[in-house]
């Protein structure tokens, strides 16, 4: 049982529990294929809409050399089913699914995905805090996993190879916007920072040792991100971004009632996810590595400095 499944159930047995009229819950998956394209698919289900439990997903593949390929459901509350321990989240005919690897399928007349994605390092701890009267909670089910995977879309398809994290967030409470994400990932390479409302979710693995994350300090500006273990390690990483670049509204599809139900509950989110270059420097040790950004805010532009809290 994954540690935000587990205190779903505690909070349940508390009286708190996702029939919450402010609950949501968010599984997100990120992949940078081998090609350097990008896969951002978010599987929600939320009480803050216009149906309680209702389900939606959406996936997005970012391309430099290609049109993007969109994909969005959004299904009923009998059509949602999540199972208690967090091994199965399945939302219309898409799923996200533990089975040894996890397991992403979707599937419509758009496009169909097929993921399959193998651990390399143990995830960190998940992190849960108070929030707008209520707790919110994230975690990385796959911290970096190696992944093969099948996208068929507009009559071409192939497979592709990639490295994906697998972040799972959700709750009652409503943390403030903007939220800054950076993901490297290598053979070698697990590092990952996801920081919104004061709290971070972090870890970093080189070499197959952990790297203390006492002094990590993380910045965002329009060109990329700097992350500083100094003085705890002997580690800098300078990140530039770099095409794709893809961008979703998050009520676009919706209708003007659903649009203002929304925006009751929660900061209405445009989301940025980007590829990056990171140069790794530790010591005298210089590693290049692939990356991938993620934003959420009011607008599109990474917004400020932020440093981890003690």
């Amino acid at each position: 049982m994954t540690r935000l499944a587990l205190l779903v159930f505690l909070l349940g047995c508390r009286g708190t529990p996702r029939d919450a009229i402010t609950w949501e819950e968010r599984w997100e998956v990120l992949v940078l294929t081998e090609h350097g394209n990008l896969l951002d698919t978010r599987l929600i289900v939320s009480n803050r809409e216009l149906l309680k439990g209702q389900g939606r997903v959406h996936m997005d593949h970012w391309s430099e050399s290609s049109m993007a390929v969109i994909h969005t459901r959004e299904v009923s509350p009998a059509n949602v089913h999540i199972d208690p321990h967090g091994d199965r989240i399945q939302i219309g005919l898409d799923q996200l699914i533990k089975d040894g690897p996890w397991k992403l399928q979707i599937g419509s007349t758009e496009a169909n995905l097929v993921l399959e994605m193998h651990p390399v390092v143990e995830p960190p701890a998940a992190v849960t805090w108070l929030s707008d009267g209520g707790q919110w909670s994230m975690e990385a089910l796959v911290a970096t996993g190696e992944t093969l995977g099948w996208l068929e879309a507009g009559g071409r398809g192939g497979h592709f190879n990639g490295r994906a994290v697998v972040l799972h967030r959700g709750g009652d409470g409503s943390p403030e916007l903007p939220r800054e994400g950076l993901f490297i990932m290598t053979q070698n390479v697990s590092i990952g920072i996801d920081q919104q409302d004061g709290a971070t979710l972090a870890w970093a693995w080189v070499d197959g040792a952990a790297i203390p994350l006492d002094d990590l300090a993380f910045s965002r500006s329009a060109e990329g991100a700097t992350l500083d273990f100094r003085p705890a390690a002997d580690l800098v990483i300078e990140v530039r971004a770099q095409d794709p670049v893809g961008s979703s509204n998050p009520l676009g599809h919706f209708s003007w009632l659903e649009r203002q139900a929304a925006r009751v509950w929660t900061d209405v989110a445009w989301r940025r996810i980007e590829a990056g270059h990171a140069t790794l420097t530790q010591g005298e040790q210089i590693t290049k590595a692939s990356a991938i950004l993620l934003s959420e805010g009011p607008d599109f532009e990474p917004i400020g400095n932020t440093e981890t809290p003690e």
